[in-house]
C-alpha cells in the first residue's frame, strides 16, 4: 500500500507536538512493508525533523512553496500564543491563510503520489480540502482528544470566536460543508485519537472515531540528544518538568521559579527543559536545565512531572505511570488538564493560582509514595501499555486503504 502522512509544520523546531504521535503508526506501517511518504504543511520539516522522519524508514515530501511573511515569525508567534485577546491571530497565521496559496500544490502533489490513503493532522484544512476535491479516503490523526471538545470557552485559553466565520467561509468556497470539532477537521472517514476510555469519554466523541490506545512507539524515537545523565542524582527523586517547544523559548519566571525553590526545600532534584534558560549563564546547582530533553527516558527516572499539558506530554506521563501536575499555559491545554482531573492521574491547576505555597503542597502530595494520584497513574498506564496504539491504528489506516 502506498500512504502519504500529512504533519502540521509551522516553523523550524516548533511543531513536535504535532510530529510525535505520527512516529509510532509511521513505524509500525514501514515494519508491515508498506510504501509511506511524509509530507508538512504549511511548511517544509527542519532538518533534524527530515532525519527523524527518514530514519523510520519514510520518504520526505517537501511542500509547496510558500511566500515569506504569510506565516507570522516564531517570535510573534510565540508572543500571541500567552496573548488572550489575539492568540487566535496565530492560528489564522498558520491554519487558514496558507491555504489559498498552497491548495493547487497539494493537491497536484497527492495526485503525482497516487497514495491509497492520506493519514493527516486534523487540523490541516488545506489538506482536507485537497482530500475532499480529490475524492481521497483520509484518516485524521487527532492530536490530543481535542476532538471532543465542542466549545472554544471551556477547552482553549484565549479568544478563538474570531476564527470560526472566515474558517467556515474557507470551506464554503470549496463546496464544503465543514464539520469542526474545535479547531480539528472532523474526518468522515475515520478519526484516530491515542488514549484508552479510562482517560476519554467516548461518548462525548464524533462518529467515526477511534480510540487506539497508547502511541509512544517502541524503541527509539528517532530524535533522541545526548544528556547529561552522568549529573542525574540517584539518591534524590527527579521533578522533570518541560513546557513544550513554543513555550520553551520564553522565561515562565511565574511558574518555573517556584518549582526551583520547591525542588531545594525537598531535597530533589529538578531536570527543566527550558531553551530560555539553558542560553544563560546562570548557576542551577544540582539541578540540570538543558534546551530539549529526551522525555521518554527522563520521565522513567521521575517521581512528577510538571507540564503546560500538551497532548503527547500528557500521553507519554499516562503511558510511563508518572503523575502529572498540569499548568495550562495556552491554547488547547486546558482539554488534557481537565481529563488529567477527571480521571485521577494529577493535578490541574491553573497559572493565577500556582504559588511558591501551591508548589510545594502539590509536589508533596505527589511525591508521597502511593499516593492515590499515582495509584491511578499505574492502573491506566497498564491499560495503555495493553493497547498497541501504533498497530491498532494501522489496521484502520490500512482497512481504509482497501476500500
Amino acid at each position: 500500500m502506498k500512504i502519504l502522512i500529512i504533519t502540521l509544520q509551522v516553523s523550524d523546531g516548533n511543531s513536535k507536538g504535532h510530529i510525535h504521535p505520527f512516529i509510532a503508526v509511521t513505524k509500525k506501517l514501514v515494519s508491515l512493508g508498506h510504501d509511506v511518504s511524509w509530507l508538512s504543511l504549511p511548511r517544509a520539516l527542519a532538518k533534524a525533523d527530515c532525519q527523524q522522519v527518514e530514519s523510520l524508514g519514510a520518504k520526505v515530501v517537501f511542500p509547496p512553496p510558500l511566500k515569506e511573511g504569510i506565516i507570522k515569525d516564531n517570535q510573534e508567534l510565540a508572543r500571541l500564543a500567552m496573548d488572550a485577546e489575539n492568540n487566535y491571530q496565530a492560528y489564522k497565521s498558520f491554519l487558514l491563510d496558507p491555504v489559498p496559496h498552497q491548495l493547487d500544490g497539494i493537491i497536484a502533489l497527492i495526485k503525482d503520489l497516487s497514495p491509497d490513503v492520506v493519514v493527516q493532522d486534523n487540523v490541516l484544512y488545506s489538506a482536507a480540502i485537497a482530500c475532499t476535491k480529490l475524492k481521497m479516503p483520509f484518516v485524521s490523526i487527532c492530536v490530543g482528544p481535542k476532538i471532543m471538545g465542542k466549545d472554544f470557552n471551556q477547552s482553549y485559553l484565549g479568544n478563538l470566536e474570531p476564527i470560526i466565520k472566515p474558517r467556515q467561509e474557507l470551506f464554503e468556497s470549496h463546496g464544503i460543508e465543514g464539520n469542526f470539532r474545535l479547531f480539528e477537521y472532523v474526518s468522515p472517514h475515520a478519526n484516530i485519537i491515542f488514549a484508552t476510555e479510562d482517560f476519554v469519554d467516548k461518548a462525548e466523541l464524533p462518529a467515526n472515531t477511534y480510540l487506539v490506545g497508547s502511541g509512544v512507539p517502541e524503541g527509539k524515537r528517532g530524535d533522541e540528544i545526548d544528556f547529561p545523565w552522568d549529573k542525574v542524582d540517584p539518591t534524590k527523586p527527579i521533578i522533570y518538568a518541560a513546557f513544550g517547544c513554543v513555550l520553551s523559548k520564553m522565561p515562565l519566571e511565574d511558574v518555573i521559579s517556584p518549582i526551583f525553590k520547591a525542588a531545594d526545600k525537598l531535597n530533589a532534584q529538578l531536570i527543566l527543559a527550558s531553551e530560555y534558560l539553558a542560553a544563560t549563564d546562570q548557576d542551577f546547582g544540582n539541578h540540570i536545565v538543558v534546551a530539549y530533553a529526551p522525555q521518554l527516558e527522563i520521565l522513567q527516572k521521575s517521581s512528577v512531572f510538571i507540564t503546560h499539558g500538551g497532548a503527547s506530554s500528557v500521553m507519554e506521563t499516562i503511558y510511563q505511570g508518572i503523575p502529572p501536575i498540569v499548568i495550562p499555559l495556552s491554547s488547547d491545554q486546558p482539554v488534557q488538564a481537565q481529563l488529567v482531573e477527571r480521571a485521577g492521574v494529577g493535578l490541574n491547576i491553573a497559572r493565577e493560582d500556582w504559588n511558591d505555597e501551591l508548589c510545594l503542597k502539590s509536589l508533596q502530595t505527589l511525591l508521597e509514595p502511593e499516593n492515590k494520584f499515582a495509584v491511578k497513574c499505574k492502573s491506566l498506564q497498564e491499560n495503555y501499555h495493553k493497547n498497541d496504539g501504533a498497530e491498532n491504528a494501522a489496521k484502520i489506516i490500512l482497512e481504509m486503504a482497501r476500500r
